[in-house]
């Protein structure tokens, strides 16, 4: 696969994974992005402060084989 077939599927993978997480109650903040560490594409995913921090332990810590991290973002959205 080129680089530019893996950051298409990256990023299906990252419209995804914002949609299920919204369906299970994250409020995002910024969204999702992708950043790539060496040749491994990783997912970033921003959520609100406004989330129930009781479900931070239960996300998930990878998608569709690719890592994923976390960080808060300003801004609200609820699905």
């Amino acid at each position: 696969m080129t680089t530019w077939e893996d950051m298409e599927r990256a990023n299906q993978a990252a419209q995804e994974l914002d949609d299920l997480l919204c369906e299970k109650g994250v409020i995002m903040g910024d969204g999702t992005s992708l950043r790539k560490d060496g040749n491994t594409w990783m997912i970033e995913v921003s959520i609100s402060k406004e989330t129930d921090k009781l479900i931070l332990p239960f996300l998930p810590q990878e998608y569709n084989g690719y890592r994923l991290t976390y960080k808060y973002g300003t801004r609200g959205k609820f699905a």
